[in-house]
């Protein structure tokens, strides 16, 4: 325990994120391990039933066999339907960051590149809007 008394809820905030983030990527993990063990288990007893098929071929083991490739098919569907899934979403808000860094930049460049005054043909000088796009209208 921290006994230091200058704790900032700025700080707190930070160590539970930190520690949260620590406790979701442990816990991904776990699933993740937990999927891939049981697909790895499907594939060995798909390849167990057909080294069975070989020896004694039955129409009970056939149909087990397309049942275990099915759900191993299922899940690594679901597995790959998620990355993409991911992917797009990693790269729209990618695209959205950088959009909206070009924004600002266009948006700066346009400021620096916009006439605030101009000298009309009498030879004053005119700082409103109106009145500089009639004498560049004009020009």
């Amino acid at each position: 325990m921290n006994e230091n008394e200058n704790k900032t809820t700025q700080n707190l905030w930070d160590s539970v994120k930190a520690v949260l983030r620590g406790r979701f990527i442990e816990i991904q993990a776990y699933l993740k391990k937990q999927e891939r063990s049981h697909i790895n288990n499907l594939s060995l007893c798909q390849k167990q039933l057909g080294k069975e098929k070989m020896k004694n071929p039955r129409v009970s083991r056939r149909k087990e066999i397309i049942k275990i490739g099915a759900e191993i098919n299922t899940k690594w569907r679901k597995e790959m339907i998620a990355k993409i899934n991911k992917a797009k979403t990693s790269f729209f808000e990618k695209i959205y960051k950088i959009d909206n860094l070009l924004t600002r930049l266009i948006k700066k460049q346009m400021e620096k590149n916009q006439i605030n005054k101009i000298r009309n043909e009498n030879g004053v000088i005119t700082t409103y809007n109106r009145e500089i796009q009639r004498v560049i209208r004009d020009y």
